[in-house]
């Protein structure tokens, strides 16, 4: 059985993991101003197989997408006196065909963190995870799960669904075909780096000066002009009504 992790946790994490990706990146580099809605669980009861037998320490166990898109922690506690023997976390992110899987000691008090990168790739990303800990000859199974997703609602202004099934759709695919491009693999850093583009194009239109772009009329049904900057090779698509984002890349 699953809990979701108060409000007051989420916002602390998600502060913490913006605030590290914005030091990671360093001065100069892309800003993380629109992050997908995260939801963090802890496992607070047990699935055992037939053949588990209950490890007798008290063992919480927290599983937190990365609001930067990076990947999934999960962090296995461990409130007895002595270390497990053996913890095994595999973890199943959407979008992807296998799953990653590691096995550690893990130490009392502290206990560990198991990291997974799995960058999100799909605009509803569910990490799952599942947890085999050993110790004194004995398994008990646990279960742990997290969200990141974009909504259409919260991609309405930003990102167009063009001739897509939907806003999420569109990201996932431009994602895919022009990521690499711009050195994103994830759509949280793809989506921040086309709106901040986005940005500096739209800043150099209030001024009236498009010296440094190369500007073509779009081709589709939806009104739109391709901004192409002569100087670094970066272009995006916008529609003319909105200032959407249709497509973004080199």
């Amino acid at each position: 059985m699953l809990k979701k992790v108060s409000k007051l946790f989420l916002i602390m994490i998600l502060i913490i993991s913006t605030s590290f990706s914005s030091f990671a990146q360093g001065a100069g580099e892309v800003r993380l101003e629109f992050m997908p809605s995260v939801e963090n669980y802890e496992s607070v009861g047990e699935s055992q197989n037939e053949t588990s037998s209950r490890v007798p320490n008290l063992i919480p166990i927290t599983v937190t997408a990365r609001a930067n898109g990076t990947g999934c922690d999960v962090h296995v506690g461990n409130l007895g006196v002595d270390g497990l023997d053996s913890v095994n976390v595999k973890l199943t992110a959407t979008g992807y065909s296998t799953s990653k899987s590691y096995t550690y000691y893990v130490p009392p008090v502290i206990g560990k963190t198991f990291r997974f990168d799995f960058p999100m790739i799909k605009a509803n990303t569910k990490y799952k995870a599942s947890i085999r800990i050993t110790d004194g000859g004995q398994t008990t199974w646990k279960n742990g799960e997290a969200t990141l997703k974009y909504s259409e609602t919260y991609l309405t202004g930003i990102w167009n669904k063009g001739t897509f099934s939907s806003r999420g759709a569109s990201l996932e695919y431009h994602l895919k075909k022009h990521g690499h491009e711009v050195d994103s693999n994830n759509l949280v850093d793809y989506l921040n780096k086309a709106a901040q583009y986005r940005s500096e194009v739209l800043a150099d239109i209030e001024k009236g000066d498009l010296s440094d772009y190369k500007v073509t009329i779009g081709t589709g049904s939806i009104p739109s002009k391709k901004y192409k900057n002569i100087k670094d090779g970066r272009y995006i698509i916008l529609a003319d009504s909105n200032q959407e984002i249709f497509s973004f890349g080199i």
